[in-house]
């Protein structure tokens, strides 16, 4: 009986550890941490920082849909300019930034990286961080 039982509890956790590999490829976006300005210091980009405790992933995209998108990590309290003054975002709609945990990327809906203005996004783990 003993070995039965053991069994099963082993056939249980491996059957678990396929759905707890998935799980751990997502993550909770992290916008909410990032602040945007045009930063004096740096001259006059559209400068992204973060504002939480955890380094996080940003992806920016013009809102155009025109071909200029960018990713870069920002550590906490960290900031990073865009390259754009305010009239260069102003003639590309825009900008989005989509923000993720530093080991994640951001993605669409069908799990391709993003590169064009989307309404819903997660974060799925980056096979080179």
């Amino acid at each position: 009986m003993k070995l039965t039982v053991s069994a099963l509890i082993l056939a249980g956790c491996a059957l678990a550890l396929p759905q707890t590999l998935r799980a751990q490829q997502w993550a909770n976006p992290m916008t909410n941490c990032l602040s945007e300005s045009y930063d004096p210091s740096n001259y006059n980009w559209l400068t992204y920082r973060n504002n939480c405790s955890e380094a996080v992933y940003v992806t920016v995209v013009a809102r155009d849909g025109s071909s200029y998108s960018g990713s870069f990590g920002l550590r906490p309290g960290q900031k990073n300019g865009t390259g754009f003054t305010r009239s260069e975002v102003s003639r590309m709609g825009g900008m989005e930034a989509y923000a993720c945990p530093y080991a994640y990327n951001p993605v669409d809906t069908s799990g391709d990286v993003i590169n064009e203005p989307v309404s819903e996004f997660r974060c799925k783990r980056a096979s080179d961080r």
